[in-house]
């Protein structure tokens, strides 16, 4: 998947098992009702798979798990730092996911842009999580 691809991404389901696969590496099984949605569910837990690009709540858990994950990947860990803020010109949130002990080998940040405060938020996990600048 290309920068642009994710940066073109809408909120919606098809985001959020994206954000689920490639942020918390959960597998998400599908189960299709006669009359209903389509249901998201942690193959493991039988949870519903949260609306990250849509609830704050489940999008601060976004930035949690980047913000705690296993030091030994470049993009996160303690080193890592969050800056989130609003662009008031463009009516528009900015995440910013910047990496303190950034070398030349890899991108030392990333950023998204998006309507809403939880799809900024999931755009720049998948970028930072999928190393792409």
């Amino acid at each position: 998947m290309t920068r642009d691809e994710i940066l073109k991404m809408s909120d919606g389901r098809k985001t959020d098992v994206l954000i689920a696969r490639e942020v918390f590496s959960i597998i998400v099984s599908t189960i299709a009702q006669s009359g209903t949605p389509l249901l998201y569910l942690d193959l493991v837990s039988g949870e519903e798979v949260p609306r990250y690009t849509e609830d704050i709540a489940a999008a601060w858990q976004v930035v949690e798990k980047i913000l705690r994950a296993p030091c030994d990947d470049y993009w996160t860990g303690p080193t890592m730092q969050i800056n989130a803020e609003m662009t008031k010109s463009k009516g528009e949130y900015q995440v910013v996911f910047e990496h303190l002990d950034s070398i030349d080998l890899f991108p030392s940040s990333v950023e998204a842009t998006a309507e809403t405060m939880p799809l900024a938020i999931g755009r720049a996990a998948l970028l930072a999580v999928m190393e792409i600048e």
